[in-house]
């Protein structure tokens, strides 16, 4: 019940997002979420480190564990383009672009990409394909129960089928 209270909380700021105190919560949040992908990253390439003994396989799960999340820049430039607008860190941080601009993308975010990616590195024993595959489906774990998003959110088939509108696929 405290974590839907919280999205419930979230949504309603991210809605009303013409305040700055609302737009500042929500990027202090983001920050928060960040943290947990920083420590899940660093778990990640310690037990790939253990496995491996290699500090680059290592350094490439912590890296690419923070990394992904670039792909949210492709909506927010669109978004500023569309709009006639100057970046803002604090509001790309903050996320209410996403329900400004109607569209959410974010192509890595996927579950099934993520997964056949896993498939292949296994199947051709591709340890790079394996580390980064491991390290999104650990990263789409942490944003499954940090972000206020329904479960089929993370599924890029979904996003597509609905046309990558904010009002269908974060409801």
């Amino acid at each position: 019940m405290q974590l839907r209270s919280k999205c419930e909380i979230n949504n309603r700021k991210s809605a009303n997002h013409k305040t700055d105190a609302n737009i500042l919560s929500l990027a202090v949040n983001t920050l928060k979420n960040e943290s947990y992908h920083l420590g899940a990253g660093l778990i990640t390439a310690t037990i790939f480190f253990m496995i491996t003994s290699s500090v680059v396989y290592s350094v490439v799960a912590l890296v690419w564990s923070l990394f992904i999340d670039t792909d949210h820049l492709p909506d927010y430039i669109y978004y500023l383009i569309k709009n006639k607008i100057k970046f803002s860190l604090k509001e790309f941080l903050s996320g209410t672009y996403i329900r400004k601009l109607g569209k959410f993308t974010a192509p890595l975010h996927s579950w099934e990409l993520w997964l056949v990616i896993l498939i292949a590195g296994f199947t051709n024993e591709l340890p790079i394909l394996i580390i980064i595959s491991t390290t999104t489906l650990i990263h789409l774990t942490v944003d499954s129960f940090t972000n206020c998003v329904n479960a089929r959110f993370y599924f890029l088939t979904y996003r597509l089928i609905n046309k990558f509108d904010t009002k269908t696929i974060l409801s």
